[in-house]
């Protein structure tokens, strides 16, 4: 035996930040994406961070092995 039809509208799927229905739903997705915002702003600093001190480890690590290449004699 087939169920029954539902007598209420489908709704749609939670997933996609455009389905805030109320301004309590807009305001809390709001605070989600600021916190988002700032949490990924942090990493992008700590990555260029990070990146800038690599560079610098790189470079110090290269002029060493010239130095020692000098050295040697190659």
């Amino acid at each position: 035996m087939k169920s029954p039809k539902a007598t209420s509208a489908r709704r749609p799927c939670r997933t996609s930040p455009a389905l805030a229905r109320t301004p309590k739903e807009a305001a809390m997705h709001l605070v989600r994406l600021e916190f988002d915002v700032s949490r990924l702003e942090k990493a992008l600093e700590a990555a260029r961070s990070r990146m800038a001190r690599c560079a610098q480890d790189l470079e110090r690590r290269k002029r060493e092995r010239e130095i020692l290449l000098a050295l040697l004699g190659r």
